[in-house]
This record gives C-alpha cells, structure tokens and sequence, in this order.
C-alpha cells in the first residue's frame, strides 16, 4: 500500500490530565503514514488523485490547538477520525503523537502513543415484515450514517426465500470495529421496538385475549413495526464468537441474502467458500 509520508509536525497545545500543564500551551510532535493508492497520480502528475499534505497537517493542528485534552490516546483518535473523513482518498492511518516537554518524569526524551485506523468494509443485512417492510428499511438506512460510518451501496428490496418477510442488504465503510458496530446495530434494531420474535406470543394460551367474556384473535395486533439486523460480512474477518458470528450463517440460510448482495458488489468474496458472490447466486 502507498503511503503519505509525514515526520514530526510540530503543534502546541494545552493538553495533559496535571493542572501545571493547562496554564500554557506544550510542543507535540506528530507523524503519520496516510495509506491510499498513489499509482493514478504518479502516472499523470495530476494532484486530483492524491491527498494534499497541507491538507492532512492543517486538519492535525487545528483538531490539536482547538480543543484542550487529558489524553494523548484521545488527542490521536480525533485527529486520525478527521483525516479519515476529510480525505476520502485514503484507506486508513498511522498517526504517532510523542510529547517532548514532560513535567514529572526525568531521564525520558518523549511519552507518545501511536494508533492505526483504517476503514472497514462491512455487509448488513436487513429483514422487516411484509407489510411495513419498505418504509421500516428506508426509515433505517440513515440511521446507519455517523461520522465513522457511510452507506456506500444499498440493494433492491427482495422477499426472503424462508418467509414473507422482505430482504435488503447494504454496503457500508466504517471506522469502528466488530464490537463497536454491533453496538450501534442493535441499537438501530431496538429503536424500532419489538422484533418479530418478541412479538409471538410465549404459549398458545396467549394467541388471543378474553374480552368481557369473548375471545377476541389477537393475531392482528402483532404486526407492528420491526426491523432484524444481521452484520454478513466484515472485511474478510472470519470468527468463532458464538455472540457475532462473521460471516453470518443467514447467508447460506436465506438465498435472498446472496441475492442482494450480488446485486451491490458481484465480485465480493465470501471468507469461507472463497466464492465471489456472482458465483454463488449462481448456485
């Protein structure tokens, strides 16, 4: 992977968790590797397809001389996430923060911390009823777009092959990592209430109500709003957690889901068969 080469930046700012070292402003020392693919620009001079550096340094000074940190793990996070989101062209970061001017330790030249983020691509499928299946899904597809998370691609809504219910998968790009973006997943799923499974009734007893002595089929009332949210494939990450399992199971589950994802990215591989996607709708 090619890579922007910056050595040393220096930046002054107020940051450190001692009270001496809010009252004037510090030397940081910044350095970073910004990975993207040079080769386009290379061959044609044309500074259109590459990042500026300027660029990239001015973002560094002025998340670091606008804002006051305790942490240098925080001060490198900010800076790595606004360059990321500033320069679609890069692909991830190598951001190095060394502090020179230390208060209470002797015999060390610098504390630093140094950090790698890239973006990642992850595939989310989507399943919601039959009836407000198409406005459930519109309704969260820009629930899924944050600082650190884009929707890159979105596939036409198919019926699932295993029920009535309706199937959409997207692509996203994302700065989080497995455990942080299942979070913000199952938050999106729980903002629309009940899911399917939590609105079937727990015995045949509760199938319907007893109203001034009638039973009256509840079944109808059980339809409201739901949306089931499934993380099918993160880079090309293979786990064994029996809590996020990746790549998901539904995908050979629910043909509908081989289906959309074809649609968006064809030549996507699945980690375990080693298939393109193309390939296995084909199956």
């Amino acid at each position: 992977m090619d890579k922007i080469l910056i050595n040393k930046l220096e930046v002054f700012g107020v940051h450190g968790l001692m009270p001496v070292e809010k009252l004037s402003p510090q030397k940081f020392l910044v350095s970073c590797e910004c990975c993207l693919d040079s080769q386009k620009a290379g061959k044609t001079d044309n500074v259109d397809y590459t990042e500026n550096y300027h660029k990239v340094t001015d973002i560094i000074t002025n998340t670091l001389t606008g804002t006051s940190y305790n942490l240098l793990e925080t001060m490198a996070e900010d800076c790595a996430l606004k360059v990321l989101t500033a320069c679609p062209l890069l692909t991830g970061i190598k951001l190095r923060i060394e502090k020179p001017w230390i208060h209470s330790a002797k015999n060390v030249e610098s504390f630093g911390i140094e950090i790698e983020r890239k973006w990642h691509s992850i595939y989310v499928g989507l399943k919601a009823d039959e009836i407000n299946g198409q406005e459930t899904i519109n309704n969260a597809l820009p629930m899924f777009n944050s600082e650190d998370t884009l929707v890159e691609k979105v596939s036409s809504v198919v019926t699932s092959e295993n029920s009535s219910e309706l199937v959409c998968a997207i692509k996203l790009k994302s700065l989080l990592n497995l455990d942080e973006f299942n979070i913000v997943r199952i938050g999106i799923e729980n903002s629309f209430g009940q899911n399917e499974d939590a609105q079937k009734p727990e015995s045949p007893e509760d199938e319907n109500e007893i109203i001034d002595g009638e039973i009256i089929d509840s079944d109808e009332d059980n339809t409201g709003e739901y949306i089931k949210t499934e993380i099918l494939l993160y880079d090309d990450l293979i786990t064994s957690d029996e809590f996020i399992n990746v790549p998901s199971p539904e995908i050979f589950e629910d043909p509908a889901y081989i289906k959309t994802i074809s649609e968006i990215s064809p030549y996507a591989v699945e980690p375990l068969s080693k298939k393109r996607f193309i390939d296995l709708s084909e199956i």
